[in-house]
């Protein structure tokens, strides 16, 4: 977490028409209304250039972090892979998850994930996952937001979750989401966006940069997924 990048590209996923990609964006603006997100980053047409080049293009506007990538996976298998979050350790920086509200993958339910931070003390929080509905289906399946947002109410934990994170720090805002849109039956463009407080003490570096935290990784670890899911992944509704 000590080095990261605020404004880089790696090579590693699909190249696609820049033309056909932003033919397909004027199309699809108009159900970008039924977000469910209160706040989306203003990410520059040069990102979107990348990605029709086959990078994956990050970026922070002011303390949020995000993503531009053409995935070479059909849109149902990526929105299967990026709502499973208990398949997600050992992919992304997240340690630990569990689902201790709703089911894997269904819409407004709650995930409890925790985070290592060598040489600083761990984090954890709970989240509401929302699968934005509306969009799905007025889109006809074309574009899809999974977003999340820090539970605010006062959740109760088990006694073993209390011992589990009594020398943790609780994480008291964190909020962002995935934005997919189909280009073809083969070809998802995803937008990624992460605002994180993560609270406590983080030295000026690591504070700042959190949002962008492992974004290239986490980018590459969804489409191997995708490309590659587990026989118990969750099956998720097709319009």
């Amino acid at each position: 977490m000590t080095i990261l990048l605020l404004c880089s590209s790696i090579y590693a996923f699909s190249a696609y028409s820049y033309e056909s990609l932003q033919n397909r964006l004027n199309e699809t603006i108009k159900y970008r209304s039924l977000r469910l997100v209160d706040y989306t980053p203003t990410i520059p047409q040069s990102a979107y250039q990348k990605a029709a080049k086959g990078y994956v293009a990050t970026g922070l506007d002011d303390t949020v972090g995000w993503g531009v990538a053409v995935f070479e996976v059909p849109i149902n298998e990526l929105w299967r892979g990026i709502n499973h979050e208990l398949h997600h350790t050992g992919l992304t920086p997240v340690s630990h998850t569990e689902i201790i509200k709703g089911t894997p993958c269904s819409d407004g339910r709650w995930v409890l994930m925790e985070m290592p931070i060598p040489l600083i003390t761990d984090r954890w929080w709970i989240t509401e996952q929302l699968t934005a509905p509306n969009l799905f289906l007025s889109s006809q399946g074309v574009v899809r937001e999974l977003s999340w947002k820090e539970v605010k109410e006062k959740t109760p934990l088990n006694p073993s979750q209390k011992e589990r994170y009594a020398d943790m720090i609780q994480v008291p805002s964190t909020r962002g989401a995935w934005l997919l849109i189909s280009l073809d039956n083969t070809h998802t463009l995803a937008e990624y966006h992460s605002k994180v407080d993560p609270g406590g003490y983080l030295p000026v570096g690591p504070s700042s940069n959190l949002a962008v935290f492992g974004l290239e990784q986490t980018f590459t670890a969804m489409e191997q997924y995708a490309q590659n899911p587990k026989p118990e992944s969750c099956h998720m509704p097709t319009p």
